[in-house]
């Protein structure tokens, strides 16, 4: 991403980088008074190329941060109760935890000890409890 003229709130940001992953596109330029930004999907990466899934009750997490992964916190087949600290992603040094989103039965790590992750990344799936 490339900034030019002055900083903009990460805020803005994020709300662009939402944007852009709702279409198909694989690059975006964007331009207003203050900012100029551009993105581009890396094709190579699997959270842009993985088909979706249509799985019944599940709960497909992903990464809110970007950094590399640092490993999971329960296994597969494990219970996970909704706001549970489930694994570690490093972001400039610092170690983050990744809290479920759901509360279920964690039935799919789609990512490997350190592995870069990407914002939006699919990092797990989650069979939904009833």
């Amino acid at each position: 991403m490339e900034v030019i003229k002055e900083v903009i709130k990460i805020k803005e940001v994020k709300e662009i980088i939402d944007l852009f992953e709702n279409y198909s596109a694989v690059e975006m330029e964007v331009e207003t008074d203050k900012i100029k930004l551009r993105v581009k999907k890396d094709s190579s990466r699997s959270a842009f190329k993985r088909p979706p899934r249509l799985l019944p009750l599940a709960h497909v997490q992903t990464s809110k941060l970007v950094g590399t992964f640092r490993g999971t916190l329960v296994k597969i087949n494990d219970t996970v109760k909704k706001n549970q600290p489930i694994a570690n992603i490093e972001v400039l040094k610092t170690i983050n935890e990744v809290v479920a989103e759901a509360e279920g039965t964690l039935t799919e790590i789609l990512i490997k000890d350190g592995q870069p992750v990407e914002y939006g990344e699919e990092l797990f799936i989650i069979q939904l409890s009833s």
